[in-house]
């Protein structure tokens, strides 16, 4: 029997919603399908293009233990990231008795986008100021499902923009192995109030002219952003097996780096700290690059963007990519840019 590593970490539980797609497996069935789900219009310089979650308003509180009062006062980003964590764990608990244990040790990893729920709650009517900043401020989305949910790990809001949701896989993986939870949730969620269908184009902005996003591709022209969610649930390995999780994956290694004043601007994307962070997950993983046939990118559609992702990817790959190469993706042309959780 191949030994277990003991710094693997297990994916046991999934859940997302993003658009065109309720849940993980609708996701999978429109990805093979080659399905894009975001709409498309144009009126002149407005272009009405976007991923868009239908039915966002819609919540029943009492199944969480809320009244409707704490319903309508929380941004839909929290209460969509509810719902995830209570399916990830659903789906993690799948076939077996569930461990209180391990439902108690169970850490949150996970990111919101900033709230426009602010504006529109405040023309709703009197909000107390602690009802307000508990409802909407993005340092209590994390720790809100962990209350919701009796999860008793660490529990920490991650901002980092659009790396927000892998960032936080990464935390997670480190307090599992770091024995400081036995599980742990991870991802991120956005969704931009007022529901804007589009906007006036630009052309110093990374939204794209057309309205289509076409990461990698000669004719792209800038991203198109969505919203969603995803989270999921993580457990170490050696636990997993032991009791007989069903293991959707397995996460060999991690790394986050930072540019650190290395591109051409505070905004601007590095080339060289990308290439910095996958040698690393590689080396960490204690694997070369010939073992690797598929790099899901972050391939946002923008010039600039996917010409320094690609660069950094070749200078890691090149010379030692296996013989039939590696094979390139990105969900953002199908769902869009889900930005906070665009990992």
């Amino acid at each position: 029997m191949t030994p277990i590593p003991e710094d693997a970490i297990a994916v046991v539980g999934m859940a997302a919603r993003v658009p065109g797609a309720d849940n993980v497996q609708e996701l999978w069935d429109n990805t093979l399908a080659h399905r894009a789900s975001v709409t498309r219009s144009t009126d002149g310089p407005h272009l009405y293009a976007r991923g868009h979650l239908g039915d966002v308003a819609l919540f029943d509180p009492a199944f969480f233990g809320m009244s409707p009062r704490e319903a309508l006062t929380c941004d839909p980003q929290q209460r969509l990231l509810l719902e995830c964590a209570w399916q990830a764990l659903a789906d993690a608990d799948a076939g077996r008795p569930q461990n209180t244990a391990v439902r108690e040790r169970t850490a949150v990893f996970c990111g919101t986008n900033q709230s426009g729920y602010r504006d529109l709650l405040a023309q709703a009517g009197p909000v107390s100021a602690l009802e307000f900043e508990a409802g909407t401020d993005k340092d209590f989305a994390a720790t809100r499902l962990a209350y919701r949910l009796g999860l008793r790990g660490p529990c920490v809001a991650v901002q980092t923009a659009c790396s927000s949701s892998l960032v936080a896989v990464h935390l997670a993986c480190q307090a599992l192995l770091l024995h400081e939870a036995d599980q742990a949730l991870a991802g991120g969620a956005s969704i931009v109030l007022p529901n804007s269908p589009g906007w006036r184009y630009e052309s110093a902005s990374i939204h794209s002219a057309s309205g289509l996003c076409r990461p990698f591709d000669s004719a792209a022209d800038g991203t198109v952003m969505g919203d969603g969610a995803a989270l999921v649930a993580l457990r170490r390995l050696e636990d997993a097996v032991a009791d007989g999780s069903r293991i959707y994956a397995v996460i060999r290694s991690s790394a986050v780096t930072n540019d650190g004043g290395r591109s051409n601007g505070f905004t601007a994307p590095s080339g060289s700290g990308q290439a910095e962070a996958v040698r690393a997950a590689l080396a960490r993983a204690d694997l070369d690059c010939g073992q690797i046939g598929y790099v899901e990118t972050h391939g946002t559609g923008t010039s600039l963007g996917d010409e320094v992702e690609l660069r950094a990817l070749s200078e890691v790959f090149a010379a030692h990519a296996s013989p039939g190469g590696v094979t390139l993706g990105s969900a953002k042309g199908a769902i869009g840019h889900l930005d906070i959780a665009a990992g």
